[in-house]
């Protein structure tokens, strides 16, 4: 009867503390996915920001000036590309840290139409291969009372991409 007592609690006690141990493993792995979710958020809230100031730059430029204008506009807050379209889809300019890089491409009508006026949508796209991209699109009125898009793009930081396939 001991050695059936012994061997019994023993089993007890080993599982006891394996799903103590299990407990505390889910819960850091929760917490360390939420810590990554809000570090995203933060950079993608971050990115927006930028939008909002960008726009504000821009909204009085005359069209032949934009080129110029985002060049140094992207240089200065450090984002992988910026670009304006009219509403027709049309691209009036594009500046890009990678010359080789086409523009971005706008999404749907649905979405451009649910935009309201100077007020950024963002969101985190995954491109596959260790890559996320933060993209970021704004509707704003020009001085001359024309709508543009605003389409700015910055790739997550290869740490958060890193840990977030991890």
């Amino acid at each position: 009867p001991g050695v059936l007592v012994f061997t019994i609690s023993v089993q007890f006690l080993t599982r006891s503390i394996e799903s103590w141990f299990d407990v505390r493993v889910e819960t850091a792995l929760d917490r360390g996915l939420g810590l990554g979710r809000n570090a995203l958020d933060y950079v993608l809230q971050d990115v927006t920001r930028k939008s909002k100031v960008v726009f504000n730059e821009v909204s009085d430029e005359p069209d032949y000036m934009l080129p110029t204008r985002l060049e140094r506009l992207r240089d200065q807050f450090g984002v992988s590309e910026i670009a304006v379209y009219s509403v027709d889809k049309r691209m009036i300019a594009y500046a890009s840290s990678n010359p080789a890089t086409f523009a971005p491409a706008l999404p749907g009508s649905t979405d451009i139409r649910r935009l309201a006026l100077n007020k950024p949508t963002g969101s985190i796209e995954n491109l596959g291969e260790h890559a996320l991209e933060l993209r970021v699109l704004t509707r704003y009125r020009t001085v001359n009372d024309e709508v543009r898009l605003l389409v700015i793009r910055q790739m997550a930081p290869e740490t958060f991409v890193r840990d977030a396939e991890l």
